[in-house]
This record gives C-alpha cells, structure tokens and sequence, in this order.
C-alpha cells in the first residue's frame, strides 16, 4: 500500500500537465497588464517600491477607488492619509488613463477584493 500512496502525488501531477492554468480574472489581467504588479507586487503584498493593496475596502468605495486610479495624484492633494502614504514610496503612483471607465471599475472590484 505504501508505494500507492508515494506515487499518488506523481499521478495527481501528470494528470493536471495536460491542463491549462485557469484565466485570471479580468480585474487581475487588467492589474497585470498595467504594471501594478513592478510596485505593489504580484499578489498585492506591496514591495519597497509601492505599498501593499490588502485591505482597501476599510478606506474605499469602488467608485472612489476607480476614480482614484484614473488621477492619484489629485486625490493625494485632497486627503492628508494619502500625502503621508505616497510619501514613504520612491515613486509617485501613475494613473490608469489607457483605461476605460469600465476596466478602471473591474480593476477596483478585484483591488478591494485583496
């Protein structure tokens, strides 16, 4: 029985090869697709070179935050949390602006979902 159980996981492994990975969803492409991922990490954990993104919905709205990404930098003006915040990152955030409404919307759904 012992060399059953030892093989089981080879079988597990080579019955899941033949099988394509599932699509991301389409607020982790687009977050993908951006570059988010070179700042804040591929999974949200943030990196030194931008802050971790777990836990927005303790400060965020969808709609605020999809306006948010369409122009940070007018938002970091408005709100002294913000300022202190881009302020302890190398790089100021860029905006989404290659993004529609829509896409910015899917963008922030997957973003407050982390």
């Amino acid at each position: 029985m012992k060399p059953l159980r030892a093989a089981l996981p080879l079988v597990l492994l080579l019955a899941a090869c033949g099988r394509a990975p599932a699509p991301p969803a389409p607020g982790e492409a687009l977050y993908r697709r951006e570059l988010c991922t070179g700042c804040h990490g591929a999974g949200g954990e943030g990196t030194w070179m931008g802050p971790p993104l777990r836990g927005l919905a303790e400060h965020w709205e969808p709609e605020s935050l999809a306006e948010f990404l369409l122009d940070p930098g007018a938002a970091v003006g408005r709100d002294p949390r913000l300022a202190k915040l881009m302020r302890a990152y190398p790089n100021p955030m860029v905006g989404t602006r290659s993004l529609g409404v829509e896409e910015r919307r899917l963008l922030a759904n997957w973003l407050l979902g982390l």
